[in-house]
């Protein structure tokens, strides 16, 4: 960044936000870390505020900044089912499915 990055911004994202956050996340940060990433995540939204004041009327939008045709190739199927197999190496599998640990409260 330019130097919006040395300069402190404005809160816009509270700690509590961070902690919820990464509680879904199931990440885990001390006090000092959730105020480094509330204001990392400060920044980036104020980044982008100062973009979002650009005017951007009239121009096209960039699809590839190479200016090149992307080459597409045929959608067809090239390899053989392998479901058996592959069940055959999972830890749990039955009844077509694979089985996996509840992950969610």
């Amino acid at each position: 960044m330019s130097a919006q990055a040395g300069k402190k911004t404005s809160v816009l994202v509270h700690p509590d936000e961070v902690r919820k956050i990464a509680d879904l996340a199931r990440l885990r940060f001390n006090t000092e870390e959730l105020e480094t990433m509330a204001q990392s995540m400060s920044d980036v939204l104020s980044w982008m505020r100062t973009l979002d004041e650009v005017d951007t009327q009239g121009v096209e939008p960039l699809l590839n900044p190479l200016d090149q045709v992307q080459r597409l190739r045929i959608d067809a199927v090239t390899e053989k089912p392998q479901k058996d197999d592959l069940q055959a190496l999972a830890a749990d599998a039955g009844d077509g499915r694979y089985q996996v640990p509840r992950v969610i409260d």
